[in-house]
């Protein structure tokens, strides 16, 4: 189960997700068909490429979210791929 967040005033639900994985990225997909989502309104990831990539003094922007523009909605159901070791937020249209 991921964590969720709603908001019946906007439209809009948020879903927060982890990948722990080190070994690659994870393919999942979210049954939300119960709450009629109808579009992808933002995804982003945080990760870096380099699992012990840090931000430093001289490199301040090195591991930074980035869009993750694997989200798909079809049907109720939200499709993504979650890069590893990774934190991804996406937020959603409810019609």
């Amino acid at each position: 189960m991921a964590p969720f967040w709603t908001s019946p005033s906007t439209g809009r639900i948020a879903v927060f997700l982890q990948n722990r994985s080190t070994d690659g990225p994870v393919e999942l997909t979210l049954d939300l068909r119960s709450t009629a989502v109808s579009d992808v309104l933002t995804a982003v990831s945080l990760y870096d490429d380099d699992r012990f990539a840090t931000n430093t003094a001289n490199q301040p922007n090195r591991v930074e979210p980035r869009p993750n523009t694997t989200v798909r909605v079809d049907q109720g159901r939200v499709t993504l791929t979650l890069p590893p070791i990774s934190w991804t937020a996406v937020q959603l249209a409810v019609s």
